[in-house]
């Protein structure tokens, strides 16, 4: 079950972070800039083992299972080699202070949207949640790829979701099928189905208007009187307002809201990673599968 921090002990432990953060990267640019005078280094490597300390803690608090082992494993890497730097568009800059501000401001996003959005039992609050995913879900630093496939943007943003919606559910069954149409996920407390869209190309983008209008068009259920379709799109096609104002002119039996995300376009690199990964996981799961005892006949 998630640990529920409120919003004062979230604001709190990221003012501790990021002035920790703040410290590592005035010290950390003056280190590689003139790389004159030892105590910065030592000050930098500081800043950077206590604001990675306190960022782990955070996201373990906050129950963030989907990117806390990529966290870990960057805090390891920190403070094996604290003062890495990398070359960014005009000069170099700490590798860890940039993968420590990336995690910080997908927590901010997630969790601290505005100074009213205290309440996390709403419609209003999951599109919130949604829409910040944006950064998140398109991160290299955190995943080490950009999603490739539907199936990408519904596992990553379900994972966040589940860290709130803990009713949330994969593929869950309507009291009134619809051939053809099963929900991607639902959340029974809010009475909201999801359904996702991949979008590279204008042809695809057409297509799923088609399929949403044909979706919604015999969408009857006692379980969920809304549904929120999330278009992750890879190439800036049509905007919010005109998928919003497709479906309205459809005239549909229940609420419907559809959110635009934008990502940027997989790589050769991005689909390498993945396929690398997904074979991986596949050849683990086989391995754990044949060490298991086989079970004595009675």
């Amino acid at each position: 079950m998630p640990n529920r921090l409120a919003v004062s002990d979230i604001k709190t432990a990221v003012h501790a972070i990021q002035t920790r953060l703040n410290r590592a990267s005035s010290v950390g640019e003056n280190w590689l800039l003139y790389q004159s005078d030892p105590l910065d280094a030592d000050q930098c490597e500081w800043y950077l083992r206590e604001t990675w300390l306190l960022l782990v803690d955070l996201i373990e608090r906050l129950d963030h299972g989907s990117f806390l082992e990529a966290a870990k494993t960057d805090r390891e890497a920190c403070l094996k080699d604290p003062l890495a730097s990398e070359m960014g568009a005009h000069e170099l800059f700490l590798t860890w202070v940039g993968r420590a501000d990336s995690f910080l401001s997908m927590i901010e996003e997630l969790h601290l949207p505005s100074e009213t959005d205290e309440e996390s039992g709403s419609d209003d609050n999951l599109l919130d949640v949604i829409r910040n995913s944006e950064y998140y879900i398109a991160s290299r630093a955190i995943f080490g790829w950009v999603p490739c496939r539907e199936e990408d943007v519904h596992q990553r943003i379900d994972g966040l979701l589940k860290c709130t919606y803990t009713d949330l559910r994969k593929n869950p069954p309507l009291s009134k099928p619809i051939k053809g149409f099963i929900p991607d996920s639902g959340i029974p407390s809010l009475k909201t189905a999801l359904e996702y869209k991949f979008i590279q190309t204008e042809v695809e983008a057409k297509a799923a208007v088609d399929e949403i209008l044909a979706d919604i068009g015999g969408y009857q259920s006692d379980i969920y009187d809304t549904i929120i379709f999330v278009i992750y799109e890879v190439a800036r096609l049509f905007s919010e307002r005109d998928w919003n104002a497709a479906v309205k002119a459809s005239k549909p039996r229940a609420e419907v809201r559809v959110v635009i995300l934008r990502g940027p376009t997989p790589t050769k690199a991005d689909r390498e990673i993945r396929s690398k990964l997904r074979r991986k996981r596949k050849t683990g799961s086989k391995a754990r599968g044949k060490g298991k005892p086989k079970r004595k006949e009675t």
